[in-house]
């Protein structure tokens, strides 16, 4: 039974070490080159890693990407609506949002429309339920709840185009300007 546990234990850490390198890799081209410009033989060399142990683990080079998103999702939902923050009045932790963002801004900067639209969805998911989890109580009748759901999906979308918009022009904000504003968008949204 030990050797057994051992051997899924040893297993895992070489799936997780080649995904990071994998991620790494993805991560320091996309800054050099621009996500467009990356293609799936670039990052296998980069990580030093064969195709077939690529394509084991991901279909292409985006869903590289939003596995290496998946992690930003885990670290992000656990701050960003996390009541130990400094959240505003919306619950949602936007400074956090915004600092996070500002601190990786050559990667922000980088990743350019292509990366930009693959990550607009899982984004703006994850910000909904954020929106969703701070607003709750405002569901009644079968009409509230579709026109609630209709202005959550509504203000997350703005939340993302806020985000993104800041980010093409060049983060002429700093991120505390970009809280205050985002928090404040979103309340008169939710109004």
């Amino acid at each position: 039974m030990k050797k057994r546990l051992k051997k899924a234990t040893s297993v895992d850490r070489r799936i997780q070490k080649t995904k990071k390198l994998l991620t790494d890799a993805l991560v320091e081209l996309i800054v050099e080159k621009g996500y467009q410009a990356v293609t799936v033989k670039d990052i296998i060399e980069r990580a030093n890693v064969g195709r077939s142990t690529f394509y084991a683990h991901f279909e292409d080079k985006d869903q590289l990407l939003l596995s290496g998103h998946d992690a930003f999702k885990r670290i992000l939902s656990a701050d960003f609506l996390s009541p130990v923050h400094q959240a505003g009045k919306t619950g949602i932790d936007f400074l956090y949002l915004y600092r996070h963002v500002y601190e990786r801004r050559d990667l922000a900067t980088a990743m350019g429309t292509q990366g930009e639209k693959i990550l607009h969805d899982h984004l703006r998911e994850l910000i909904a339920h954020g929106i969703e989890e701070s607003f709750r109580g405002r569901r009644g009748t079968t009409k509230d709840r579709t026109m609630y759901s209709l202005t959550v999906d509504a203000a997350a979308a703005a939340m993302v185009t806020f985000l993104f918009r800041w980010i093409q022009e060049g983060m002429p904000a700093s991120p505390e300007i970009m809280a205050k504003d985002a928090e404040n968008l979103l309340l008169k949204m939710m109004g």
